[in-house]
């Protein structure tokens, strides 16, 4: 269900007008999809709650060119439902337990799910977009132009940017055909070393998997890999080699329990039982990653290993010593961009901040006063350079 928000605009005009009002009024907004993810990054500290949650429907769809443009409030479930009516889907999958996670606002987050593998993060689907920025002004690209932003990629500039340069009010989106089949792969093992060679095997492989995920806690952990097609088993049988070779315990997952697998898969990205640390790194950080959670015990991480999107939990539930932790991790993967999402407020306020260095903070600085002079866009949710 929903949350309650100040405004509640119902199409993209409605938007254009409260968002001005804003801007001269110096009001600030926190902008907000199906509030799934209202736990990520910093604290905002806003004056008013924006929701798109009224802005719900699908633009148009043409299945025989794998396009469909939506509003920002369509939930994903519901979009799901109409694709699969036509046999297809798109190949966004983040944890969505009660259905309500939104495509604007699963854009803004740029989250993702195993899918991502095969079919890349939301700006990869993305071919345009419609948004209102800071000053009211509405703005679109990928199509017929409204106003353009000359000089951007304003699509892939929104993907990622947490609702601090725009309000996505609309999206259109590249689907895929459902695939027929699904068998996975489930190697097991009690040795992250094990795993990370495990890992490295796979990728020497001519493998096209739909979705390789990884998890680790501390005891043991899993790799997975989904073949999906008319026939996947053609592909399963290489994938077992290679997890056997590693001395890992394979076995075949199809159908309920291939969803089942997923499905607790999916739920590893959320912190519901501590701190969780959203990490960008190469996917060569594998085996550091996997360290990052084997010590102290109690932490546990999932993720792409090829793509390098990974979900540490930090079980503590003391906020100085996940502060430590965060620290630390930061040490240990100097290249990688880090997110806090689901912690105490406290924790993220003082580490949520996923740009990597000051000259990224630099460049975020000078789009928000292109896009966003004013402001007033969700202040404070990426802490460096944003209040």
């Amino acid at each position: 269900m929903t949350a309650a928000a100040d405004l509640m605009p119902a199409d993209a005009g409605a938007v254009a007008k409260a968002v001005a009002g804003a801007a001269r009024d110096r009001t600030s907004l926190h902008i907000r999809g199906g509030a799934t993810k209202v736990g990520w990054g910093a604290p905002v500290a806003a004056d008013v709650t924006l929701s798109t949650a009224a802005l719900t429907g699908v633009v148009a769809y043409r299945p025989g060119d794998f396009v469909v443009t939506v509003r920002a409030g369509t939930r994903l479930a519901d979009l799901a439902t109409a694709l699969a009516a036509e046999d297809q889907m798109l190949a966004l999958d983040p944890p969505d337990p009660d259905g309500c996670a939104t495509i604007g606002g699963v854009l803004a987050t740029a989250d993702s799910g195993p899918l991502r593998h095969r079919y890349g993060g939301p700006r990869d689907l993305l071919l345009g977009v419609r948004a209102v920025l800071g000053d009211g002004a509405v703005v679109r690209s990928g199509s017929a132009v409204i106003k353009n932003v000359a000089g951007y990629d304003l699509g892939r500039l929104m993907s990622g940017a947490f609702g601090t340069l725009g309000v996505i009010v609309e999206a259109t989106l590249r689907v895929h055909p459902l695939p027929a089949r699904r068998i996975t792969v489930h190697g097991a093992t009690d040795s992250a070393a094990r795993l990370a060679a495990a890992i490295g095997r796979l990728r020497r492989l001519p493998l096209e998997a739909e979705a390789l995920d990884v998890r680790w806690d501390g005891d043991g952990g899993a790799l997975l890999v989904r073949c999906a097609g008319a026939a996947p088993e053609e592909r399963t049988t290489a994938v077992e080699a290679a997890l056997g070779a590693e001395g890992l315990a394979v076995e075949l997952l199809a159908g309920d329990a291939d969803a089942a697998a997923w499905a607790h898969q999916r739920s590893l990205q959320r912190g519901a039982d501590g701190c969780v640390v959203r990490i960008a790194a190469p996917p060569g950080a594998a085996r550091r990653v996997l360290e990052l959670a084997s010590a102290p015990p109690g932490r546990r991480v999932a993720g792409r290993a090829e793509v390098g999107t990974w979900w540490l939990t930090l079980p503590s539930d003391d906020e100085e010593a996940q502060l430590s932790a965060i620290a630390a991790v930061r040490a240990a993967l100097p290249e990688a961009s880090c997110m806090v999402t689901d912690g105490p407020a406290d924790v993220r306020a003082v580490a949520a901040s996923p740009l990597a260095s000051a000259a990224v903070a630099a460049l975020v600085r000078r789009l928000r006063e292109q896009f966003d002079p004013a402001g007033i866009l969700n202040p404070g949710i990426l802490q460096a350079g944003d209040g």
